[in-house]
């Protein structure tokens, strides 16, 4: 089947991560965009703000990953970067459905409490429902009751407990090549 008839069976563009730059939202004072590769030294900065030690080439290679199933998306104010949030895409068998984690959002501690986080929220949750997700779940620290609050306001509800354990890989640490084209592969010897 040919892109063109996959779009006139579904009723929308499948590929839409493909294009650089999508602006989400744009006021007169913040922009909501896809992120790109002049954003990351920013956004690690960001992540540092709450207690991260992200890799900058980890963070290029997410920003640049051409895939249906990730979004990175940073707010500016002026020409400087305020914000993030990056969702990401799940297909779960339990439900025959997608659903979306969101697996960061932050917000320069100068400008929170000022609207970014809501505006960046809702514009995660409008890439979830292009993304075809039927769900936007999320995990936030214990210790982070100001967090708690905020996505309580914003309709979120806690439906479950979230456990974790640490596993070695016995792969490669760096992400697979989601470029278009790609193997998707993670090699042993990186």
């Amino acid at each position: 089947m040919t892109r063109h008839q996959e779009k006139a069976r579904h009723g929308a563009d499948l590929y839409p991560w493909r294009e650089k730059v999508i602006v989400v939202v744009d006021t007169s004072v913040m922009r909501i965009r896809r992120a790109c590769a002049t954003d990351v030294p920013a956004m690690v900065g960001l992540l540092v703000q709450l207690g991260y030690t992200p890799q900058e080439d980890w963070v290029r290679i997410w920003v640049n990953a051409a895939s249906p199933d990730d979004r990175c998306l940073v707010a500016e104010i002026g020409s400087r970067v305020v914000g993030l949030t990056h969702v990401h895409r799940v297909p779960f068998l339990t439900e025959s459905a997608y659903k979306a984690r969101l697996t960061a959002l932050v917000v320069d501690e100068t400008e929170r409490s000022h609207g970014v986080g809501a505006l960046l929220l809702e514009a995660t949750e409008q890439v979830t429902r292009e993304m075809g997700a039927t769900v936007l779940e999320l995990s936030t620290s214990n210790r982070r009751q100001r967090a708690h609050r905020f996505y309580e306001r914003h309709g979120y509800i806690q439906s479950s407990r979230h456990y974790r354990k640490a596993v070695a890989p016995q792969v490669s640490a760096a992400p697979p090549d989601r470029s278009i084209g790609g193997s998707g592969a993670v090699s042993a010897d990186g």
